[in-house]
């Protein structure tokens, strides 16, 4: 990296590309940039941009792992089991876990799961 040129990220923190103070200042006048991060000098370090209208929605965590269908339950006796999910609305019921016009997908993903002994 050259003393002129500072890296800019979108609103993601993915590098978007290396531009000169002169174009940072512009994008900052035109109300692009969100936050720039500056030496003790003054002197730019690198620049984060807003998410802009039409742009993709920032990637989170969740969004790779997903939603969690089955948990550890812990048994009165100490024992451990796993729960499954309610897909109804009624999250705590312990029987009939997926509505009736869902039960075929949902069984056919759960018996999908299941490794042969």
């Amino acid at each position: 990296m050259t003393a002129e040129q500072i890296p800019i990220y979108n609103c993601d923190g993915e590098l978007v590309e290396m531009i000169d103070a002169a174009r940072l200042a512009r994008l900052d006048e035109m109300g692009r940039v969100r936050k720039t991060v500056r030496r003790r000098t003054g002197r730019p370090v690198r620049a984060f941009l807003f998410r802009m209208p039409g742009e993709p929605k920032q990637t989170l965590l969740r969004d790779y792992l997903g939603t969690k269908y089955s948990w550890q339950q812990r048994l009165d006796d100490g024992n451990r089991c796993f729960r499954l999910r309610s897909l109804s609305n009624n999250r705590h019921a312990e029987v009939d876990l997926a509505p009736l016009d869902v039960r075929a997908i949902f069984l056919r993903v759960l018996t999908d799961c299941l490794v042969p002994a």
